[in-house]
């Protein structure tokens, strides 16, 4: 049975987005590849940092309990809804 690794888009700006180049991570084990992505091209990298200095002073504002608050609840989510949308996926019998 072949299983095909799992594509997982790249999170930028707030919204899944996909890169200019494939990247097959490969597991130092045994060579496997063990999931899917893309390289972020310029444009992307640069969609990126401006998003993160946009939020910047929103987030210094925010007390440490605030911001640990709300990147844990991000991170809830992003597990929660990890696997990509459909559009971005292959599927592992999923």
């Amino acid at each position: 049975m072949t299983t095909t690794a799992v594509q997982y888009p790249l999170w930028v700006a707030g919204r899944w987005q996909e890169g200019e180049e494939p990247l097959a991570p490969r597991s130092p084990y045994d060579g496997k590849v063990v999931g899917g992505t893309t390289l972020a091209g310029p444009e992307l990298v640069e969609e990126a940092i401006s998003s993160a200095t946009a939020a910047k002073e929103a987030m210094a504002d925010l007390s440490a309990m605030d911001r640990f608050q709300a990147l844990d609840y991000v991170r809830r989510r992003m597990r929660v809804t990890c696997l990509p949308p459909a559009s971005f996926r292959r599927a592992r019998g999923r």
